[in-house]
């Protein structure tokens, strides 16, 4: 998600954001399913419970809870906990 507030579902997880900008297109190549390194924000993840979209930083993941889970799209489970603000290992269950 681009910001904190999404503005509709969660897609897929990019390499690098997809901008759109002039003379480069609307290309790039979004993950679905599967193992995926996603950005995690500053929130204390746990092996085996949903991630969701972040509502804290734009284009991360966080665990859920009873709060965020009404804002927030669950993307997968994370499989592997990184560190606060960096890449977890998430099995992306996005189109399924």
């Amino acid at each position: 998600t681009p910001s904190t507030l999404p503005t509709a579902v969660c897609v897929g997880v990019v390499v690098t954001p997809i901008t759109g900008a002039t003379g480069r297109g609307n290309f790039g190549w979004v993950q679905t399913a599967g193992a995926c390194g996603v950005l995690t924000d500053n929130t204390t993840v746990v092996v085996g419970q949903p991630a969701i979209t972040s509502t804290v930083t734009p284009g991360a993941i966080s665990l859920i809870t009873t709060t965020n889970i009404v804002v927030s799209s669950i993307v997968g489970q994370i499989m592997v906990i990184g560190p606060s603000a960096s890449f977890s290992i998430v099995w992306l269950k996005i189109d399924s």
